[in-house]
């Protein structure tokens, strides 16, 4: 489909959220490095500035189709990837709240090192404990700290470690609990799974569920009740999302 390993993880993780939500008018913010000119490729400095990426999903659009939408969004995105986020923020003017971020709640990245070739590189982007990396001689080994504030509801970060793709899903604890987290990072590897095996398909028809859950949805929760109506072995609705 001609769309880049980001712009895949970026549409399956805007499907997940549509099928969660059923929203149609989904923004996803996403970190730019900011260096498009080859010339700051080597600069010293933080030059990443976030940009929104805006889709419409509809259930009865293939993945396919989904994909090359969100592929033409994040190329006109990053085609304007230098435009400072306060200005665009202050010349949209939305509505404030202090809770929440402006124009966007929900962050996606894929971490990918351009001039570091060092695979450690990317697990201490993922903040896993115990990676290695080594820089001019030294040798660098991670140790994981206990976060405490996050900057949005929910912030996806992929990264690729040892040949494989690993997520990092930060959230806010006042609004989602761990378990709901993990089924959630399960369900995104289910979706990307359910994708590779048929991108044609529908994004209303694309599994999320694991098999555990889809039996748990036939056999657990579609049970007949017994003739004397006695409540026999009733199936916890909580632990589905």
């Amino acid at each position: 489909q001609n769309a880049t390993l980001y712009t895949v993880l970026l549409a399956t993780f805007q499907t997940l959220l549509y099928r969660y939500t059923g929203q149609e008018d989904l923004s996803v913010g996403s970190p730019t490095n900011g260096r498009g000119p080859a010339r700051f490729a080597r600069t010293v400095g933080y030059f990443v500035n976030p940009v929104v990426v805006r889709s419409r999903p509809s259930g009865a659009s293939s993945f396919t189709e989904f994909l090359s939408r969100v592929r033409q969004t994040v190329l006109n995105a990053f085609a304007h990837q230098e435009y400072p986020f306060d200005l665009l923020v202050k010349r949209l003017q939305p509505e404030r709240d202090p809770s929440r971020s402006p124009l966007f709640q929900v962050m996606f990245a894929l971490n990918q090192a351009h001039l570091l070739k060092d695979e450690g590189l990317a697990a201490f982007a993922l903040g896993e404990e115990g990676a290695r990396m080594e820089l001019g001689g030294l040798r660098l080994e991670s140790v994981r700290l206990e976060q405490r504030i996050a900057q949005f509801d929910l912030a996806l970060t992929v990264a690729e470690v040892d040949d494989e793709l690993a997520a990092s899903l930060e959230y806010n604890t006042d609004l989602f609990e761990a378990a709901t987290i993990r089924r959630m990072l399960v369900h995104f590897r289910t979706l990307l799974e359910s994708i590779v095996q048929d991108p044609a398909q529908p994004l209303a028809r694309l599994n999320i569920l694991t098999t555990g859950e889809r039996r748990q949805l036939l056999d657990g929760w579609n049970m007949p009740q017994p003739p004397d109506g006695s409540n026999r072995a009733q199936p916890d609705r909580k632990s589905v999302v």
